[in-house]
Formats: C-alpha cells, structure tokens, sequence
C-alpha cells in the first residue's frame, strides 16, 4: 500500500487478533456489526466453514511471514477458484442470524476488489489492535495519541477534521475513533509524549462532540447510531473492545463446559505467560480471564446468570506476587487457590444488598501466615451476568467478617 511500511515481523498482539476471532459464516456484511468484529472473522457471501478458513489462515501466514498484498492475493485467488468461491456463483442464503434459508442465490464472490478490501480491512484492525495494547503498556510515559491522515488522495471530509487532534490515551474519544474508521480509511494515531502534545497546542479541552447519525440494517430492520463520519460497523475500537468483551465469550465457554474442564482450563490460564504479563500490568486494564467457578447454591443465592469468577488486568497488576512475592500467591499458585472458591468449605458472607460476596477459607500455600486464611471479595455486575474477583488477599481469622452469613 501507497506510503505505508508495514513490519514484516507484527507484534505477537496482531496475530493473536487474527488467530483468535473465531468463524462466523455471513452472508452479508451488516450481519457481523461493530464490537463482533473483534471476535469474529467473517467475509460477506463466505457461508461455507473452508472457504473462511482458507481466507484466514492465508491472512494469518501473510501477517507472519510478511508478504505483501500482490504475493498474498495471487496465491488466495488460486486456492478461492479451486474451491470454487469466485466469480458470480449462486450461493446458500443465510438469514441475519446465520441460519440458512433454504435457497440458493446469484452473488459475487471472490475477485480483485473484494481480496483488496478483505486484506487491508482485516491487517489495518489487526495492527490497530496490536497498537492499543502497545499503548497501554507505554501511556505512562507517552500518554497522549494525535489523530494523523494517511496517505490517501480523498480523504473524508469529518475524518480531516480530526487531523491534529491530541487527546488523552484514556479519553473515551478512543474507544470509537481510534483507526480505522471505515472502508479502506488510512487515518492512524501516534503516541506523544505530556511535553510534545503540549508544545502543539495542547490545552486539556474536551474531545469534540459529534453527533450521531441514524443507520437502518436493511437485514434486521433495526436502527442504530453511528458518530458522524464513521462507517456503519467500524464505530469500534478493536483492541478495547476485545479486551472489554473476551471475557464474556470466555465466561459463557466456562459456564458451559463440565467443571473438571473448567479447573483444568483455568490451571492452564495460570500457567501461561499472558497471566504472568497481566499482573505486571502489560495488558489493557480491561483484559479479563475466568479465574473460578461457584457453587450452584451460591450462584443462586447470589442472584447471578453465571457461575464464572472473572479477573482483570487490572485486579492481577494490584495483586503482584512477582513484585510482592510475601503477599500475593505466585502465578502457579492462583489455581490451585482459586479452585477453593468452588469447594463447600469456605464460609461466605453477602453484602450490599446482595451484589458483594465475601468468602473466607483456609489454605495452606505458598503464602506464610499464622493461620493460612484467605479473604476473596467477589462482585457482580448490576445485571448478573458477570461477577469480578475484586480483592483476594491474606485474612485473620480473628478479624470481622463483613456482611450476613450464608454458610
């Protein structure tokens, strides 16, 4: 692409992004919208599993390997024609929720245009991705993004008056307008320093207010909002709203599978180096993992639509053994703690109207106290369908315990 160098060598955080969206046959685009795409790797009229595949894997090696969109569609084109997904074909009907109709219809399938607008829509949100985790690892130094054009020759008149604008790393201006805002949009952000975004002018005023704009999913029928300037769909942040969501699509794979696979799960989550990264706070505050599963009867009286226990970066980087190894439980250890929340012995305790949960259980650990006595305070969302570890720590037996006992 004209005027941008993209490393031959991405990130890990790119082609995690790329590896981990799972399939999602579509036969249109509106029926993959906003923060789906952070998950899901779709392409209109791919209704069949092997043609997604192909096109996936062939974008995940070309990511790895560095090849350039010549080398890449030349090759896809081949392997498309040979499963027969190019040219205008008659294809299964699919309705807005991915189930089929039953009839068979002329569309275009695979051609030049649709492998150029395949490539750099997916590469353009992958390396966006890979970017806001490296922002968030660096905005204690570099905490400020300025909006840039990219090297396009018509650029979109509300996306050029964007240019310049320097706003916090934490705004919530971010969490919509960090590039790509649109089909074949080449805006980007760069990470400035506090004294650079003050040398250009920077002052601490609000990010602009834009307004809205009506879109009507000719699929579904339903009407959403779309800030001004954003193409319908592309009104996310990919890396945020991955890290924000994935842990309710972990969390609903956690709530569903046999207990004895969840343990297992999660004694690998903490095993693994993405555990050890977020407690030294290297992941996006809002990345989240299931930690713990909860008894049906405490579910119940918790008054919550899942049993899953999740953690934030956020929580781990507060709870560092790696730092403060005479507190907190090593990485290795947390399974094997956490694994109590789920037994019969610990002692619970509610409070808050019922949106606290207070458990207190022995443990003889990593962690030298005189009574190995732990403290895990759970909370959950307002609604019930997440509930958070928010503090975990060493506990005395002798001291109060909050809240009315359960059991």
């Amino acid at each position: 692409m004209e005027g941008f160098d993209f490393s031959p060598t991405p990130p890990k955080a790119v082609l995690d992004f790329l590896s981990l969206k799972g399939l999602k046959p579509a036969f249109s685009w509106e029926d993959v919208m906003r923060d789906e795409h952070s998950f899901a790797f779709t392409v209109a009229k791919a209704t069949q599993l092997n043609v997604l595949t192909t096109i996936q894997d062939s974008l995940l090696k070309a990511e790895a390997a560095g090849v350039p969109f010549s080398q890449w569609s030349k090759e896809l084109e081949s392997n498309l024609r040979a499963l027969g997904w190019w040219g205008v074909n008659d294809v299964d009907e699919l309705d807005a929720a991915g189930n089929p109709t039953g009839r068979k219809v002329p569309a275009q399938l695979g051609s030049p245009r649709r492998l150029k607008t395949i490539y750099w829509a997916n590469t353009r949100s992958a390396r966006a991705a890979g970017q806001w985790e490296r922002i968030q690892r660096t905005k204690g130094a570099l905490g400020f993004l300025i909006y840039q054009l990219g090297p396009s020759e018509n650029h979109r008149p509300h996306h050029e008056d964007k240019e310049g604008l320097i706003l916090s790393v934490d705004d919530e201006f971010w969490e919509v307008w960090l590039p790509p805002n649109g089909w074949g949009c080449k805006c980007h952000v760069r990470q400035i320093s506090e004294a650079e975004a003050v040398r250009r002018g920077f002052t601490g005023a609000a990010a602009p207010d834009i307004p809205d704009t009506n879109f009507v999913n000719s699929r579904t029928g339903e009407t959403s909002t779309v800030p001004q300037g954003i193409d319908p769909g592309w009104n996310t942040n990919p890396g945020f709203n991955r890290a924000r969501n994935v842990r309710k699509f972990l969390a609903d794979d956690f709530n569903a599978a046999p207990l004895n696979l969840a343990r297992i799960a999660i004694a690998d989550y903490t095993r693994d180096k993405e555990f050890t990264a977020m407690m030294l706070g290297e992941r996006p505050a809002q990345f989240a993992i299931p930690i713990a599963r909860l008894p049906d009867d405490v579910v119940k009286t918790f008054g919550t639509s899942t049993q899953t226990v999740i953690v934030s970066s956020s929580t781990l980087s507060t709870h560092n053994a790696i730092v403060n190894p005479a507190k907190y439980p090593a990485p290795e250890e947390w399974a094997v703690i956490m694994d109590r929340l789920a037994n019969d012995t610990a002692e619970i305790y509610i409070q808050d109207g019922g949106k606290v949960l207070h458990l207190f259980f022995e443990h003889k650990g990593a962690i030298k106290t005189s009574d190995n006595y732990y403290r895990a305070k759970l909370t959950r969302t307002v609604d019930g369908g997440e509930i958070f570890l928010s503090t975990f720590h060493p506990w005395r037996k002798s001291y109060p315990k909050h809240g009315r006992r359960i059991k």
